[in-house]
């Protein structure tokens, strides 16, 4: 590191020591071998999880100083500290992550697991917003047949016959008929879909920056404007 990334540097840490707290815990990890970082980024992640934490990784191409003080801000703001789920009713196991790792604005909490038989349950979270415990409970009927798969790293849920992507929620679709040649050049365009596409001919999934939806109605064909959505 040299330069202006030393400067960067300088400037992002010092705004971060102005501001943390006797009781707050910060670490910087450096890697000159970037491939080693890719490797290591998982125990980084860990470590980071186990601790309440989160973690930021910055590339040579990066601005350190907006990367670093967005991270600070991201940790400034706790929505939720140790979480707890709860699932009363139900026979419960294999949930992940756990323990569960605190929520940052900006972030998102997946967690999966599975379950014996269904029926109703009440599912409750509870936690630590500003010093004060608080928890949140709904009653959900779990359906007998299996409602979440995860692939590679995303979740999708079954609702109504559709396996839905995690992150979905009412957006704008683009409607590709299942099967048909723009279902395949679809395929053909993006390979990396055909572990999520194996999960039925009904789902809605995110592709680059928009949500496909695969079903029995859509395009049958891939127009330009359609490839320039699709690739972002």
């Amino acid at each position: 590191m040299s330069g202006d990334k030393i400067a960067q540097a300088k400037e992002a840490l010092e705004f971060i020591l102005r501001n943390l707290n006797p009781d707050d815990r910060f670490a910087v990890v450096a890697f000159s071998d970037y491939p080693r970082a890719k490797t290591d980024s998982l125990l980084l992640d860990r470590l980071s999880q186990e601790n309440h934490g989160t973690t930021v990784y910055v590339t040579p191409d990066d601005n350190l100083e907006r990367a670093i003080s967005s991270f600070y801000r991201k940790i400034s703001s706790p929505v939720l500290t140790s979480p707890r789920v709860e699932i009363a009713g139900v026979k419960t196991y294999d949930a992940y992550p756990n323990p569960l790792p605190d929520v940052f604005r900006g972030s998102q909490l997946l967690y999966v697991g599975r379950y014996e038989d269904g029926g109703e349950g009440e599912i409750t979270l509870s936690g630590a917003v500003g010093g004060k415990t608080v928890s949140f409970s709904a009653v959900h009927t779990l359906p007998e047949t299996e409602s979440v798969r995860v692939v590679g790293d995303r979740a999708f849920f079954l609702k109504d016959g559709i396996w839905i992507d995690s992150t979905y929620s009412d957006e704008e679709t683009i409607k590709i008929k299942a099967y048909s040649s723009a279902y395949f050049d679809l395929l053909t365009l993006k390979p990396e879909l055909a572990a999520y596409l194996a999960l039925g001919d009904q789902l809605i999934l995110k592709v680059g920056t928009v949500y496909v939806e695969i079903g029995p109605v859509g395009v049958e064909t891939l127009t330009d404007e359609i490839r320039e959505k699709i690739n972002g």
